[in-house]
């Protein structure tokens, strides 16, 4: 029987079989948390004040980030209005 790999090409098939067994469990170890907030600029333009656990007025951004917050949601339009209440959202304030 001849042998397919010589003793160098094994132990490096051999660590690289390892890796891919343990590699993928590493990078999945951290989750994704995530919030919504291309609500944010119209809330904070009609007057929303956000408050964290300390009862201290915080920009809504620290307060989801000390939460463990690492990934958001943005909403972009086209065409937005001017309205004060729903004219938000456009790529100048994202």
């Amino acid at each position: 029987m001849i042998a397919l790999f010589s003793g160098r090409e094994r132990i490096f098939f051999l660590w690289c079989s390892l890796l891919v067994l343990w590699l993928p469990q590493k990078i999945c170890a951290q989750f994704v948390k995530g919030a919504d907030i291309g609500w944010l600029s119209q809330m904070e333009a009609t007057g929303y004040k956000f408050i964290d656990a300390d009862n201290e007025q915080k920009p809504c951004l620290d307060i989801l980030n000390g939460k463990g917050i690492n990934t958001v949601r943005l909403r972009v339009f086209v065409n937005p209005s001017d309205s004060r209440t729903n004219g938000h959202c456009s790529k100048k304030e994202v």
